[in-house]
């Protein structure tokens, strides 16, 4: 099965900001879409926190639909991220 997801984050940048993640995932005919808030993000952290909080919003998703051993592709406009 192909899967794809694209992902974008958010994240308010000063210490203690706020960020939050959005994906599509596109597995099989139907796509599904999440959108997460991360929370306050921990002093010190950057935007890749999000980033990776929001990959492993894709990753659990697949998982709790059995999809956890095919292979997915993962669009981003994180250059850090893929």
């Amino acid at each position: 099965m192909k899967i794809e997801a694209f992902l974008r984050t958010s994240y308010e940048l000063r210490d203690g900001g706020h960020a939050a993640y959005g994906y599509v995932l596109l597995a099989g005919s139907q796509p599904f879409q999440v959108q997460g808030y991360v929370g306050v993000v921990p002093a010190g952290s950057s935007l890749g926190f999000a980033e990776f909080m929001g990959l492993l919003a894709v990753l659990e998703k697949l998982q709790a639909r059995g999809l956890q051993d095919e292979p997915i592709t993962i669009f981003s406009d994180s250059r850090f991220l893929v």
